[in-house]
């Protein structure tokens, strides 16, 4: 979806990008978490999917955001396309 975007307004000079974090520290996964413990289910939430991480440890909202900021501003008026990962190693495993 991002490259068809960015193929269909590449002429008018708009760059289209994503970004995909992995695993982020939020109070949704608290939330998760507690959810999932209550039905039964504690082993799949915060701690199973973060566990693979090849940095150690989950993201903070503080680690993606640079990442945003940089496809926002100027910088990065010459990248089009691209889905740029912010999981600390996760798909590498």
């Amino acid at each position: 979806m991002t490259q068809a975007a960015a193929r269909a307004v590449a002429e008018h000079g708009i760059t289209v990008n994503a970004f995909s974090p992995g695993v982020v520290r939020t109070p949704l996964w608290e939330r998760l978490d507690r959810d999932l413990t209550a039905i039964g289910e504690g082993d799949s939430g915060f701690a199973a999917m973060s566990g693979s991480i090849i940095l150690g440890r989950a993201a903070e909202p503080d680690d993606v955001v640079p990442t945003a900021v940089f496809l926002a501003a100027p910088d990065s008026d010459y990248v089009t396309g691209q889905v740029m990962a912010i999981d600390g190693g996760m798909v590498l495993v």
